[in-house]
């Protein structure tokens, strides 16, 4: 079930556009709270997701340069077909 939250917010955003479609000219504002509601949340968890990318991306450098820190560089064996110049 919890699958499906991410989905929500961005079908949050169609349903209001759908609706918006369908209704007359005159009554189309009325659909306009769901469709921000849906683009604010989508927005905020893109934000989210982003930030949690950056910050482990930065873990991960981190102890790669705390690793060559303490056992120096890592040198690769040559793989087959590779020429030593």
């Amino acid at each position: 079930m919890f699958r499906l939250f991410p989905l929500a917010a961005p079908a949050l955003v169609v349903v209001g556009l759908v609706g918006a479609l369908q209704r007359p000219s005159v009554e189309r504002l009325q659909a306009l709270p769901i469709v921000l509601i849906g683009s604010g949340l989508t927005l905020a968890a893109y934000g989210q997701w982003s930030l949690y990318r950056r910050r482990l991306l930065r873990i991960l450098r981190q102890r790669q340069a705390d690793r060559v820190e303490a056992f120096g560089p890592v040198e690769h064996d040559a793989r087959p077909g590779d020429t030593a110049e």
